[in-house]
């Protein structure tokens, strides 16, 4: 068992953010004395993965103006070499294709190497250009600020295999897509699909990759291949002087053949073979992925992860969270509003109380704008749409300053049942807040009771302690809610009336 532990956490050091950068340094190294195949071939993996898990962490992490270094700064250190190393990388992939397509009697094949060997040498002198131009020095100066903000996705944990369900859909997506148009550019985005999905799941789910690494890894050569033979046609028809119709003839079935044989052998991969009955990979690794409820809980949990990434108060935000949970989970007991009970409502509530902290270091006075502006430019975690992050970053954004004008702005081209949602969840954190903010750590809301016929709501709270900036705070905070309501809010907390639970309504 020891050996086994041994086992997967060095598996899981060498598929981590720092052991890539280390890698990039040491094959940058190797690279600059020979660029040969596979020396080029390395380098190009090692940027590749530290820019694959940058795209990835910064879903989670994103790049704020505050933040130096950043994700961007990491992947735009690496880009032009990334670019020159893939020309060069090319031109070998097509020197091998050509070899094993035609025998060394062909005449083509003869013409096609020279081509390719002047092309070699002009990607060579591009490539050490933009190595020498690589900032080394720089780039291991930030592995330490970004291994520690890559720290935030524990391997196989469940942030971790939300990524994964992101780019999972999105693979499945673009092998409908490629199945029902057959072209060129459909299987090349599937195969960046694939490959996506793959080094996620190699980066962030050792356990999984250990299952699931070598069909990726086929299915994506296989695509890649494609690709290549693809791009091997363009290059023959661009020789000058043009082939003949004989040889363009022979050229193209050859291609055509190597090409329907590894389209031929994905289709079939593709497809698990099992006693029963044949099974879909595409199901497998679906099954191996938080499904149904899980999906809702992965979902939150890297919403929380970029709270905790962002939020410097981020303890005091999920105290403050979980007390605001509970104040809607009692108003909708209590049957105040229809809202309450929408569908997504409390999922929308609880992400917002979630991210409510994310613009503090934009400063105190506009750090709910901030945060807003950071929501919205989040990528959807699963199961949640575009439109719902907007209406999270509205409720985030209304939860202090000015109260929204329902017939300006972002209000005026919404729904009416979307504007009035915002308002009563915005209205509810407000009064959470207001509440909560500067009390002690065990204020909680006592139980729940509706009357009807009333002129005023009345919620009863434990642990509340009034002053007068507290009391003024309170007055101001939850007006929204009351405009809501339509009636007044009452608040009665233990030390002053006792500990009578329910909330009542008062003539």
């Amino acid at each position: 068992m020891a050996t086994a532990v041994i086992t997967t956490k060095a598996k899981e050091r060498r598929s981590g953010l720092s052991y890539w950068m280390d890698r990039v340094l040491r094959e940058t190294e190797r690279v600059a004395t020979q660029f040969d195949v596979d020396s080029v071939h390395d380098l190009r993996v090692a940027l590749r993965r530290c820019r694959t898990m940058a795209d990835a962490l910064a879903e989670i992490d994103p790049d704020p103006f505050w933040r130096a270094p950043s994700w961007k700064a990491m992947k735009r250190a690496g880009r032009k070499l990334f670019r020159r190393l893939g020309d060069l990388r090319n031109v070998h992939v097509m020197v091998a294709l050509v070899k094993g397509l035609a025998p060394e009697a062909d005449p083509i094949r003869g013409r096609i190497l020279e081509t390719l060997a002047d092309e070699e040498e002009r990607c060579r002198v591009t490539a050490a250009s933009a190595l020498s131009g690589f900032d080394a020095r720089k780039w291991k100066s930030w592995r330490g600020t970004l291994r520690q903000r890559a720290s935030l996705v524990r391997p196989d944990g469940l942030v971790a295999q939300a990524l994964a369900l992101e780019r999972l859909i999105d693979a499945r997506t673009l092998h409908d897509h490629a199945r029902h148009h057959r072209s060129a550019a459909a299987f090349h985005e599937l195969r960046v699909g694939i490959k996506r999905f793959r080094y996620v799941v190699e980066n962030f789910l050792p356990h999984r990759h250990e299952d699931w690494g070598q069909d990726l890894k086929r299915l994506q050569d296989l695509l890649g291949d494609v690709h290549d033979l693809d791009e091997l046609w363009k290059y023959v028809m661009k020789l000058q002087p043009p082939l003949s119709a004989e040889e363009r003839s022979r050229w193209s079935q050859a291609i055509k053949t190597a090409r329907s044989e590894k389209l031929d052998e994905y289709r079939m991969r593709i497809v698990e073979k099992n006693k029963n009955a044949p099974i879909s990979l595409w199901n497998v690794w679906a099954r191996g992925l938080p499904q149904q409820a899980r999906v809702q809980s992965a979902a939150l949990a890297r919403l929380r992860a970029t709270a905790r990434a962002l939020d410097p108060d981020f303890l005091e935000s999920r105290r403050l969270g979980e007390f605001a949970l509970e104040l809607f989970d009692a108003l909708r007991s209590a049957n105040i509003s229809p809202v309450f009970n929408f569908p997504d409502s409390r999922r929308l509530f609880r992400a917002a109380a979630t991210l409510r902290g994310v613009g503090k270091n934009m400063g105190p006075k506009a750090n709910h704008k901030a945060a807003r502006k950071i929501i919205r430019k989040l990528v959807p975690p699963p199961g949640w749409t575009a439109n719902e992050m907007t209406r999270l970053g509205a409720i985030v954004r209304y939860q202090r300053g000015a109260e929204p004008l329902e017939t300006r702005g972002y209000f005026e081209s919404i729904d009416p049942a979307e504007r009035d949602q915002i308002l009563w969840l915005a209205g509810t954190l407000r009064l959470a807040l207001a509440l909560g903010t500067g009390g002690p750590a065990e204020i909680s809301v006592a139980g729940v009771e509706k009357t009807t016929e009333t002129a005023a709501i009345v919620i009863r709270v434990r642990g509340y302690v009034e002053s007068p900036k507290s009391a003024a705070r309170l007055v101001a905070r939850k007006h929204m809610l009351e405009s809501m309501v339509r009636r007044p809010i009452l608040i009665e907390h233990d030390t002053l009336s006792g500990l009578r639970n329910g909330l009542t309504e008062q003539s």
